[in-house]
């Protein structure tokens, strides 16, 4: 069976990325607040990113057939 590499998998990136957003925003404070949003703002933002990572992954599955392979084997 054909295998790609764990970096050519955009279920991968799309974590990679919303982690990362999830994570500055937890340690900057400032980074959203930069952006117009208050405390409660905040919140929802972060919350908003869990429920759109969590549908496009879904929609991920749907949609992916090709497994992949660790970045070392």
């Amino acid at each position: 069976m054909e295998t790609k590499s764990i970096l050519q998998s955009k279920t991968f990136w799309l974590n990679v990325i919303a982690s990362l957003m999830a994570i500055l925003s937890i340690f900057d404070p400032a980074l959203l607040q930069n952006l117009g949003l208050g405390e409660d703002a905040q919140t929802k933002a972060l919350s908003i990113i869990g429920a759109v990572t969590t549908v496009l992954n879904i929609a991920l599955r749907f949609v992916s057939n090709t497994p992949i392979t660790p970045l070392r084997k």
